[in-house]
């Protein structure tokens, strides 16, 4: 799979694209930013086509291993509650963001705007 991702200089961006880059089922990444990102990787790319847009709507995220912009405070407090919070489907991690898009992408989803419990779900569908 393709993807391009907006906003990987930001919290969120910057993890789903290092969750990204690590995972062997996406064949290519196009980061779309005002400024450089800070990361490369051999499988990042220029233009491509895609079939569909989904507004994604986390609420709380588990910063992904090795993430620089981590937005320290409030995100070690996030990281503290996130059991808690993933119970209650307001918090996810990076990892069940990148599960999310992927399967939603392949198998589609019945709104395009994406809330944290649908995030959740998704990641956990199986293909």
């Amino acid at each position: 799979m393709k993807v391009i991702i907006t906003g990987a200089t930001g919290y969120v961006g910057e993890g789903v694209l290092l969750a990204l880059l690590d995972d062997e089922r996406i064949e290519k990444v196009l980061s779309v930013g005002r400024r450089p990102c800070g990361h490369s990787h051999e499988r990042e790319t220029q233009a491509m086509g895609f079939r569909h847009a989904f507004g994604w709507r986390p609420m709380f995220m588990k910063p992904y291993p090795g993430q620089k912009n981590k937005q320290l405070a409030a995100q070690k407090t996030v990281a503290f509650f996130h059991p808690l919070n993933h119970l209650m489907r307001v918090s996810c991690t990076m990892r069940e963001m990148v599960d999310a898009m992927y399967n939603v992408v392949v198998n589609g989803y019945h709104r395009n705007n994406i809330e944290s419990w649908d995030i959740i779900r998704c990641a956990h569908k199986k293909e």
